[in-house]
């Protein structure tokens, strides 16, 4: 194509040939993701941002690959900050504003970016790609900020520098000359702060410092489970079965976001100030969840699981499954469909009733409802859709028939005596977010409920470590 170069340009600065295997850089990433209306929503971040971060920036947009980008130029015209365009391997430098040539997607390692052969999949998510690489690369000392833009891209990536423990600012869609790649992000539940563009700008260099405040620092596990005693005394909720690398993640994000330079002052806040107790549960409640997760998972429950529950034991009575740790309803919707596909395909039909519980009362209300923007269902087949959801523009809705197939109710894995009696089964997904022992207990808890003919399906959840965690 005239205008797109086939390979990449070489680097002015010589860079190791791999990069080191491990190089958290000792500066936060600021990642700048905007497409239709987004050089508008830079100037204006721009014109907000009055210093030179101590932080590497990165502006990330659609352009067409087939021709030359002033990106460089433009964005100069904006900031005093040096602006770079990305070679081949580019080691990463505070105070510099970087640009990504056109067709190229970007990737990093070891602190070094990487320009990439572009994805022909033309699904405009190089946002998202870049930000999973930077998740994996750099951890938590990350700032994505999403702007104007058409479609979803970022909003993925958004969730992953989430649950990583770094930040997620949006501008307010409702400045946005286009509002639906930041309106995507804000309904995803993730975003910290939603501000103007200019706003956004003022506000950088304190969510910069925040970042930087907290890098490389190792907490006290001591003062770790006096916070966590604090939700369990006031809201009644035990979350020392979750693992502790989440746990601190979370805890350091509310510490950074309250201002509170030390664990310890935070635990005065948590101490003194109830609102600041919900707002720490409701963080440590990680819905990561979508439609078909975990493609291997679902593929074992079809081929292994329901052949047994189908035709393995009483092939008269009932099917009754507890999906625990069910959040906002999209795994188990998703064994409802895989479930009536099954019976469709095989000619049996039986009553099937599924009891979807989670610790997240708000993610059972929402489960209930049965409502999911669009962007969340768009890797499902249109036989699928067409299938099990009513569709709007905005949003898809579970038809009726699958929905009365699932009672939702909230209730504590770890807490809470079994949901129901002898005779169910149970696929659990939630036991890849807590430590061994807890793992075993919810495992225990499973196995009061259910047959010993009962088969166990290594969690429903995106658990990188298949296996039985009771043994």
């Amino acid at each position: 194509m005239a205008g797109h170069r086939t390979t990449p340009p070489k680097a002015d600065k010589p860079v190791p040939a791999s990069g080191p295997k491990r190089n958290v850089l000792g500066f936060p990433v600021v990642v700048l993701g905007a497409s239709a209306g987004g050089i508008e929503a830079l100037r204006a971040l721009f014109q907000g941002l009055s210093e030179t971060p101590n932080a590497a920036l990165i502006v990330i947009t659609h352009l067409p690959a087939d021709k030359e980008s002033h990106m460089a130029e433009v964005l100069s015209r904006f900031t005093s900050i040096p602006v770079r365009t990305v070679d081949n391997m580019t080691l990463l430098e505070p105070g510099i504003l970087y640009t990504v040539p056109p067709g190229w997607d970007l990737a990093i390692r070891g602190g070094v970016l990487h320009l990439l052969p572009p994805n022909h999949r033309l699904d405009y998510r190089i946002i998202d790609r870049f930000l999973d690489s930077l998740v994996k690369d750099q951890g938590p000392n990350i700032i994505c900020v999403l702007l104007s833009g058409s479609g979803t891209d970022g909003t993925l990536g958004a969730i992953h520098v989430d649950k990583a423990g770094g930040l997620v600012l949006v501008q307010d869609p409702a400045t946005a000359i286009h509002s639906s790649m930041p309106l995507s992000a804000l309904e995803s539940g993730v975003t910290d702060a939603v501000l103007s563009a200019k706003a956004l700008g003022e506000s950088l260099p304190q969510y910069i410092a925040k970042i930087t405040a907290c890098m490389g620092r190792k907490e006290d596990t001591s003062t770790m489970r006096k916070v966590l005693e604090q939700v369990l005394q006031h809201i009644g909720q035990d979350m020392t079965g979750y693992r502790q690398s989440t746990i601190e993640r979370r805890i350091n994000k509310r510490r950074m976001l309250t201002g509170n330079t030390s664990l310890q002052s935070y635990l005065s806040e948590v101490e003194r100030n109830p609102e600041e107790r919900q707002m720490l549960f409701k963080s440590l409640l990680i819905g990561v969840t979508s439609f078909f997760r975990d493609t291997e998972a679902f593929e074992l429950l079809r081929e292994k699981v329901l052949p047994n529950i189908f035709f393995g034991h009483d092939t008269d009575g009932p099917v009754r499954i507890w999906a625990a740790g069910c959040s906002t309803g999209e795994e188990a919707y998703s064994i409802a469909i895989l479930i009536d596909e099954y019976m469709a395909k095989s000619g049996q039909q039986r009553s099937v009733k599924i009891f979807a519980t989670d610790i997240d009362a708000k993610a059972i209300e929402q489960a209930r409802k049965g409502s999911y923007p669009q962007r969340v269902l768009q890797h499902l087949s249109p036989e699928r859709l067409n299938n099990y959801f009513r569709c709007t523009q905005r949003e898809c809705t579970v038809l009726p028939r699958l929905r009365e197939s699932i009672v939702f109710v909230h209730h504590n894995l770890l807490q809470d005596p079994p949901f129901f009696a002898h005779g169910s089964r149970h696929l659990p997904q939630s036991a890849h977010l807590f430590h061994t022992t807890a793992a075993r207990k919810g495992l225990g808890t499973a196995h009061q409920c259910t047959q010993p003919q009962w088969v166990p399906l290594s969690w429903l959840g995106g658990n990188p470590r298949r296996g039985n965690p009771a043994r």
